[in-house]
């Protein structure tokens, strides 16, 4: 894929959210239009179905001391308990972090690193003292405001360390304009882990995330589907979740399925997504969907040359067949 200069890559989302930019990908004709993501239903159709991601991302990154003053960035992993913790660490030779006094020891290290927090839990913790977990690539600190900024108007359940970013750019004003059209709604959850940040293809427990769909959205998937209508999903996590379900037939658990060409999609009929790293998995399902890389080449090509902004806080896509 083309290499995505520093200087595209957004750093805080459009304001409005709506008025990004939209690539419509049309594959059949291997046409490309350029227009804005608030004018989405014009690219959909009565009947079709919008399916999100309601997961909430958490307050996962704090930042700590060594007792000897060296900063140490921490990424919550996962709950052990109400005092313990499995965690990601930027710093050397970590053994104590202290955050605003309290004192967090390193308790052991198995895929990831068990932290132990002195007394104070880990919710708490998360809620006091805890940001936003921007990736890397954005490259400066997290403010406040990236609480609402990193989180969609979908999420409700918390559980996620990443924002599913292509329902970032969703308004109001673009749900009524869906909804007067006859498009339907309908969510699943699925909670972003580790493998966002770690991308280690080979180990299976790192690549699990838990999702769940419910039943209302499964009877309205089979209910569009017989219509003629089409299933539109929000992002490379609602596909994954709905692909999995696909396979396994199963509507909950953890899935650890990576789409990657030559894939079969099942369920899955319109994909709206974010431009994607080009080393990362996202890209691969993106390509697994065009099924042709000059053209996905063209698109991204295109979109750099129009001052397109890039990752998580960038523009969107609207590929159809």
């Amino acid at each position: 894929m083309i290499k995505i200069p520093k200087e595209k890559i957004a750093l805080f989302p459009s304001r409005p959210r709506d008025a990004c930019n939209l690539l419509v990908l049309k594959l059949k004709d291997k046409k490309i239009i350029h227009t804005k993501f608030y004018k989405l239903d014009e690219f959909l159709k009565k009947g079709d179905l919008l399916i999100v991601n309601d997961s909430k991302v958490i307050p996962a990154r704090i930042i700590g001391k060594k007792p000897s003053g060296g900063r140490v960035d921490i990424l919550f992993i996962r709950k052990i308990n109400d005092f313990e913790f499995y965690a990601l660490l930027k710093g050397k030779n970590v053994r104590e972090i202290i955050v605003d006094g309290v004192k967090i020891e390193v308790a052991g290290r198995e895929k990831f690193y068990i932290l132990k927090t002195d007394g104070l839990k880990v919710g708490s913790l998360l809620k006091k003292y805890g940001m936003m977990p921007l990736p890397p690539y954005i490259a400066r600190e997290p403010i406040k405001k990236d609480k609402f900024y990193y989180n969609s108007i979908f999420a409700q359940k918390e559980g996620s360390i990443a924002a599913p970013t292509a329902s970032l750019h969703f308004t109001k004003r673009v749900m009524h304009k869906l909804i007067k059209k006859g498009i339907k709604l309908k969510k699943l959850t699925l909670h972003v882990g580790p493998f966002t940040f770690l991308h280690d293809f080979e180990d299976k427990e790192i690549i699990k995330e838990k999702y769940e769909i419910p039943e209302d959205t499964i009877r309205e998937i089979a209910e569009t589907k017989n219509r003629g209508g089409k299933v539109i999903a929000c992002g490379t996590t609602v596909t994954r979740a709905l692909e999995t379900w696909g396979i396994t037939g199963k509507r909950k658990g953890e899935t650890d399925l990576i789409i990657k060409p030559p894939y079969e999609f099942k369920v899955v009929d319109i994909l709206l997504t974010n431009f994607h790293h080009p080393e990362l998995t996202p890209i691969l399902l993106t390509l697994s969907f065009v099924r042709d890389k000059n053209l996905l080449k063209k698109a991204y090509k295109e979109a750099i040359e129009r001052n397109y902004r890039f990752l998580s806080y960038g523009d969107a896509m609207l590929i159809i067949p």
